[in-house]
C-alpha cells in the first residue's frame, strides 16, 4: 500500500511538470563507524521555496528523513537512525538533498531511496556498502585466544564492535 501511495503521488506530480533529480554517485563504500553523506540533486530556479519542497529518504521500509512544509519530522524516523541521521538543510538551497549518517553500522548497508517533490517529483536509488576494520577484527580474535573463561562475552562484544569484514547488498 505504501508503494502505491508513493507512485500515485509521483504520477500526480509528473502531470504537473517534468522534474528530474540526479545523483553524483550511485554507490558509496564506507568503513564501519565512519560518517557518510549521500546526496540527490534537484533543480532550483531563483530562490528555493522550502514550503513547497518535499524530501523523503528511506532504506527498505525504514523512514529516515521526512521533510515537508519546511520542517523535518523526526517522529517518523526509524529508531536505528535516531541521533545519527540528518538532512543537511543548508544544502537544500544549493539544490541538494544531502543525507548524513554518522557512526555507520553494518545494518546501514543497503539501497536507499531519495524522493523529492518540488513542482514535480522524482526518485533515485543509492547503494551503501559498509566494510569492517580489519584491525578491530584481529584485536577481537586475539582477545578470544587470551581469555578462555570469557569467550562468550568477548565474542559478543567483538561481534557488535566490528561485526564483519564486509557487508554485501545485492
Amino acid at each position: 500500500m505504501r508503494i502505491f501511495s508513493v507512485f500515485a503521488f509521483m504520477a500526480h506530480c509528473y502531470l504537473l511538470k517534468a522534474f528530474t533529480i540526479t545523483v553524483s554517485k550511485e554507490l558509496y563504500v564506507v568503513e564501519y563507524g565512519s560518517n557518510v553523506t549521500m546526496e540527490c540533486k534537484f533543480p532550483v530556479e531563483k530562490q528555493l521555496n522550502l514550503l513547497a519542497l518535499i524530501v523523503y529518504w528511506e532504506m527498505e521500509d525504514k523512514k529516515i528523513i521526512q521533510f515537508v512544509d519546511g520542517k523535518e519530522d523526526l517522529q517518523v524516523q526509524h529508531s536505528s537512525y535516531s541521533q545519527r541521521a540528518q538532512l543537511l538543510k543548508d544544502q537544500l538551497f544549493l539544490g541538494k538533498a544531502a543525507l548524513q549518517i554518522t557512526d555507520v553500522k553494518l545494518q546501514d548497508a543497503g539501497v536507499y531511496c531519495c524522493l523529492i517533490g518540488y513542482g514535480g517529483a522524482d526518485y533515485k536509488r543509492i547503494t551503501l556498502k559498509v566494510h569492517g576494520k580489519m584491525m578491530d577484527m584481529e584485536k577481537c580474535v586475539t582477545q578470544d585466544r587470551n581469555s578462555k573463561k570469557q569467550n562468550a562475552s568477548m565474542n559478543y562484544a567483538c561481534h557488535h564492535q566490528s561485526p564483519e569484514i564486509q557487508s554485501e547488498e545485492t
